[in-house]
């Protein structure tokens, strides 16, 4: 499976899910993205940005750490609680140096979310 074939997998089977992307951590670039409909490159870049303050231990940008919940409830798992949105970022199992961002609407539940995205994660993973 290609990586574009699992981001898109991942994409319809999470529930409410709006974009998939798959981030390289040390420059904060989305490598690659399934959307529903289109998406602003403003909120890639911004995905991108979290992911990588995330596990490179920077300052998280300012509309995160003034506006948002984030909380780890998991191993390597972050979830970022927004109005509009619910995003979890997880770290590649297979490569450290990426990460996997789900963003979702409000309409579902953190271990929903959780159970659903785990083997997408894996899926992701491996096609890279």
């Amino acid at each position: 499976m290609s990586l574009q074939d699992a981001l898109d997998a991942a994409l319809e089977s999470v529930p409410d899910c709006k974009v998939v992307g798959y981030i390289d951590i040390s420059s904060g670039l989305v490598l690659r993205k399934a959307v529903e409909t289109p998406v602003a490159q403003e909120i890639l870049d911004r995905i991108a940005s979290v992911a990588s303050a995330l596990w490179q231990g920077t300052q998280l940008p300012g509309f995160v750490a003034e506006q948002l919940k984030l909380s780890e409830p998991s191993d390597g798992l972050f979830l970022l609680a927004a109005p509009r949105q619910t995003y979890l970022f997880a770290q590649s199992p297979k490569h450290e140096e990426h990460a996997i961002c789900f963003r979702c609407g409000t309409d579902i539940k953190a271990a929903e979310l959780f159970k659903a995205a785990k083997p997408a994660i894996k899926a992701i993973s491996n096609a890279f």
